[in-house]
């Protein structure tokens, strides 16, 4: 990557984390990143938009092959371990951000603030097949779970998906905080983390909800 490029990342993803999307001007990130002709975000990113998609262009490339990885290494024939491998893909890759060095330990709490930031379209962001290992999860738990209606199934996945985002954001700022010692080390508590997120995606699909939904569908006929 050209060196000015890559610093420039790397600020703006540091900052953006730090003081989220609104609290954080390009000539700030400009500066912060040592470089000294104004024009310099314009020229690599051209906006605040494309400037975000080049920080997940930089990240995702190696978290959504590890989510492949995960996923082709267990067996989609046996239903409890392939519902676990299912949580583990879309919990690790992200979680291994807890400990990476410089850079980019920002990562994981610079993804909570844009995912957090109402003005921003995450969809958007992370077009173009960045994100194909949590599709791939998302077909999966469909194929896993036949008893729950899809719709419901993509908005569980919708939920543990926010819930990873934050709660691992959470611990990386008190572990940059040097807070109080947490009830559980990060290793237990990434495996907690797996854990909830298996037992949200299979929960018991009640009366209530298949009620709602039901209602929804006719609505939409």
């Amino acid at each position: 990557m050209n060196p000015t490029r890559e610093r420039l990342i790397n600020t703006a993803e540091r900052l953006f984390a730090l003081h989220g999307l609104e609290g954080v001007s390009l000539d700030r990130i400009r500066r912060e990143a040592g470089e000294k002709n104004a024009s310099a975000l314009q020229y690599h990113f051209g906006g605040k938009a494309a400037l975000l998609s080049a920080v997940f262009e930089t990240r995702l490339s190696v978290i959504d092959q590890r989510r492949l990885e995960i996923l082709s290494d267990t067996d989609p024939s046996d239903r409890e371990p392939a519902l676990r491998g299912c949580a583990e893909a879309l919990v690790l890759p992200f979680a291994e951000h807890l400990s990476a060095p410089g850079a980019e330990r920002y990562y994981v709490r610079f993804v909570a603030q844009v995912y957090g930031d109402p003005r921003t379209d995450w969809s958007e962001l992370l077009a173009g097949g960045r994100n194909e290992g949590v599709f791939q999860v998302g077909r999966r738990l469909a194929e896993l779970l036949p008893e729950i209606p899809r719709r419901v199934v993509r908005a569980r996945l919708e939920l543990v998906v926010g819930l990873i985002i934050h709660g691992l954001a959470d611990r990386e700022k008190a572990i940059a905080a040097n807070a109080r010692r947490p009830a559980l080390a990060t290793p237990a508590f990434v495996g907690l983390l797996v854990d909830i997120c298996v037992g949200a995606l299979t929960a018991p699909h009640s009366g209530a909800t298949q009620r709602e939904v039901g209602d929804a569908e006719r609505r939409r006929a």
